[in-house]
């Protein structure tokens, strides 16, 4: 076979219609210290120092290791029984998971953008149809078109929401279930937000609630994610899965982070304190309009400036913040929540752009 054959032999093996996936393009910056880096929704108080503590003096890499002491501690953090618990490879793991285990080929997927956008990537990777139903200019779910909607397999959705950090009301999630499709419910900022459906899982097996540590336990560098649903769906979830989907280092870290949880849970506290008070700060430049957020971070939308400029001479300051190419948010910036020194930090860059 000539070299030009084995160029094209790749394409001809590769699913042809992975060619219409979005590109997910993840944040990338080769040392985050260096700057102060607002723009990826991270915990910039980072994780307990039991975590660190744990990974230094773990000398048993080289063995595998289950996962059912750390899914007992979940079932006792997320107040249900272990057999209500799946560890994940981080949220995206999750959400993947979840639909390989409920999608046929054609299935219907609603997704509501503007969203978190694996909802969208990993129902296309599965062969699913997703039907967009675009939030209003308040961000708030359109849930009539939704419940209009015929032959739904599966409803997308966040709670809090990303980019806009707003709940979804609870008489809309409980008019969603009653519809019988499976509602994956993507709970990752719910330590800042203090609300979560957990309550209904044992009401509804059409429930399904995505978690990470990545967010609250500054963990997002190991990837730790889980599912609480009910046990008929995480039998099969577990038989979906990887064996050893989760590594140790993300095992033993979400471990300690279960035993030091009111430490990170201090933090949290911390970061939603510092969240209202750059909500008030930022508000007050007269060109960044706020939206009152729920999460780690502010979706602000942006007065006759243009937010890839503010973007731009922010990173030259060493700061790092998102802005959105889509036309939905291309009036937009998001700003992740630091430190009282980090966000004083930002603050003094905007007021002096």
């Amino acid at each position: 076979m000539t070299n030009d054959e084995r160029q094209k032999t790749i394409p001809k093996l590769v699913r042809a219609d992975l060619a219409l996936l979005p590109d997910y393009t993840p944040a990338h910056v080769t040392d985050p210290r260096a700057v102060i880096k607002l723009d990826s929704n991270e915990n910039a108080y980072g994780p307990s120092p039991r975590v660190v503590q744990a990974l230094s003096d773990t000398r048993t890499w080289q063995f595998y290791f289950g996962q059912d002491d750390v899914r007992e501690q979940l079932a006792r953090y997320a107040n249900v029984a272990p057999e209500n618990i799946v560890i994940t490879n981080g949220g995206d793991e999750a959400i993947d998971l979840v639909l390989r285990a409920v999608l046929e080929h054609g299935d219907v997927v609603i997704d509501a953008p503007p969203s978190f956008e694996m909802y969208r990537i990993s129902a296309l990777a599965n062969r699913a149809r997703v039907f967009d139903v675009p939030r209003d200019e308040n961000f708030a779910l359109d849930v009539e078109t939704i419940c209009q909607t015929s032959n739904v397999k599966v409803i997308c959705l966040a709670s809090p929401n990303n980019p806009d950090g707003q709940l979804l009301p609870r008489v809309d999630l409980l008019r969603l279930l009653e519809l019988g499709a499976l509602v994956m419910l993507d709970e990752a900022y719910f330590e800042y937000a203090g609300e979560s459906a957990v309550d209904l899982i044992s009401e509804f097996p059409n429930l399904v609630l995505v978690r990470t540590f990545s967010k609250w336990a500054g963990l997002a560098g190991l990837r730790v994610g889980y599912i609480v649903a009910s046990p008929e769906l995480c039998n099969a979830l577990h038989k979906l899965r990887a064996p050893y989907n989760v590594n140790w280092a993300g095992l033993v870290a979400a471990r300690e982070s279960l035993n030091d949880a009111e430490y990170l849970l201090n933090n949290v506290r911390a970061t939603i304190a510092e969240r209202e008070r750059m909500c008030i700060e930022l508000g007050k430049l007269g060109w960044l309009e706020p939206i009152p957020s729920k999460t780690n971070f502010l979706l602000l939308r942006v007065r006759g400036r243009e937010p890839q400029a503010i973007k731009q001479s922010l990173a030259q300051r060493g700061i790092l913040i998102r802005a959105f190419k889509s036309p939905r948010l291309k009036e937009y910036i998001r700003i992740s929540i630091g430190t009282p020194q980090q966000n004083e930090i930002v603050l003094n860059a905007l007021r002096n752009l």
